[in-house]
């Protein structure tokens, strides 16, 4: 006998995302697919980017990166996409 299916939650990335588009205050761009190879050792990376943007809100950045070792997807947030990176001092 098999083990009893459980629900699967839905992740913060879904949530996110979902909770944004469709709002009449929200445009987005359409997601993009960039591909980075390393030619001496035939690495791949695949990059999906998208940028949502709410009014008064500011804009979120939803990055999924896949490699061999699997996917990873985050959400940075408006103030992280706002911040202003100061140069080191010298």
């Amino acid at each position: 006998m098999s083990a009893p299916q459980g629900y699967k939650t839905i992740d913060k990335f879904d949530r996110l995302l979902g909770q944004l588009i469709g709002l009449p205050d929200v445009t987005q761009c359409k997601p993009t697919l960039v591909r980075v190879t390393s030619p001496i050792i035939g690495d791949t990376r695949t990059i999906t980017v998208q940028l949502v943007r709410q009014k008064d809100q500011g804009e979120t950045l939803f990055v999924e990166h896949i490699d061999e070792n699997g996917c990873v997807r985050i959400v940075l947030p408006a103030a992280a996409v706002e911040a202003k990176m100061e140069a080191p001092e010298q």
